[in-house]
């Protein structure tokens, strides 16, 4: 299996998912496909519209840090558990980081910001940690799912539900 498969980013986009589930209660949908330019995609509806409204707690930016942080999480997992292979190292420093650098990142760095202002990186360390941590006894069922995806190009919230034991 190439480093870069279909799987990576089926597994990645089933991480948030199912950090959010453990958090929220509700699954949302996920869609896996290949690009244009032949490279492979995946995405659910946008986890910044999923935001709640009006300031939110420590907790809550924590939280909703590590539902983005769960792509990266999720494929942090299925490498050291031998489900994928790593990236080459002049791709990633961390297992899950190709793909993670973008708008999760983003997300990740601006509410870690939000909910601890004088010490980002803690917060950013706690929703990462927490995510992980959420994924870790599920990560077998991520793997399932995220097979499933890759050829049937969808994943329901409900099937995610059904697979995840919160």
């Amino acid at each position: 299996m190439d480093w870069n498969d279909p799987l990576r980013p089926a597994i990645h986009e089933i991480g948030h998912v199912v950090v959010e589930y453990v958090l929220r209660g509700s699954a949302r949908d996920c869609y896996c496909y290949k690009e244009e330019d032949g490279s492979y995609g995946g995405q659910t509806a946008a986890l910044a519209s999923a935001q709640p409204t009006g300031e939110l707690s420590l907790q809550e930016n924590i939280n909703l840090a590590a539902e983005f942080a769960g792509g990266w999480a999720a494929v942090n997992l299925a490498i050291s558990g031998g489900l994928l292979p790593a990236a080459p190292a002049n791709v990633e420093t961390t297992p899950g980081d190709f793909g993670y650098f973008g708008s999760d990142n983003e997300w990740v760095t601006k509410l870690a910001a939000v909910a601890e202002p004088n010490n980002p990186s803690s917060a950013e360390g706690r929703a990462k940690t927490l995510a992980l941590n959420i994924l870790e006894p599920h990560i077998n069922a991520v793997h399932d799912l995220a097979t499933f995806c890759v050829g049937a190009g969808y994943v329901s919230g409900q099937m995610v539900e059904e697979a995840i034991v919160r």
